[in-house]
């Protein structure tokens, strides 16, 4: 007979704690650490040994959305040309922002909002990167760091649509990768 390690025992306990807040954060960014805790199959003495406070989950919920969202990136070819390295990227990011959204919302409530934007940055780099290749040398050149701010907006803003349910995620990825076409290139 096998027995498990206390360690082994406490990164499971970690690992259902965060996926049960995500799980919950989908449908209310606002979930108690005890309905967490419940979620998870832990006690909440459990849970505060990971997490001292809501604040400290909520942050680990999203540093680990996004640690899969910077690998999805990372991932993405930009050498290609300017347009479809932009349209991969959108539809990398996409992947792991439809199912981490929830986070960022939760994140948004108990975090200052530069903390949220930091906490986005290497995945902001990024696109910064790839639509900076796409408006080089286009005339009037473009306020770039606006379009970034534009292209975060629109993913953000089908994630949200798509979590309230009016909008399933192959038709907001569809939508939101042929409006950031039009929003970046057709200028």
């Amino acid at each position: 007979m096998t027995t498990t390690t206390p360690r082994a025992d406490a990164r499971r306990n970690r690992q259902a704690v965060l996926d049960a807040a995500l799980r919950l954060f989908r449908s209310d960014p606002a979930a108690t650490v005890t309905q967490i805790a419940a979620a998870a199959g832990v006690g909440r003495v459990t849970l505060h040994g990971h997490f001292p406070t809501r604040t400290d989950l909520v942050l680990a919920v999203v540093d680990d959305a996004l640690a899969r969202a910077d690998l999805a990136v990372q991932a993405v070819d930009l050498d290609a040309a300017p347009a479809q390295a932009l349209d991969r990227l959108v539809a990398a990011t996409w992947a792991v922002l439809a199912d981490g959204h929830a986070a960022v919302e939760a994140a948004c409530r108990v975090l200052p909002a530069e903390r949220v934007e930091a906490l986005h940055q290497p995945v902001t780099e990024r696109l910064a990167a790839a639509v900076h290749r796409c408006v080089a040398g286009q005339v009037g050149g473009g306020d770039e760091a606006w379009l970034v701010v534009a292209v975060s907006a629109l993913m953000h803003a089908a994630a949200a649509e798509v979590a309230a349910g009016r909008a399933d995620s192959a038709a907001a990825e569809e939508r939101l990768r042929a409006s950031v076409a039009a929003v970046v290139g057709g200028r």
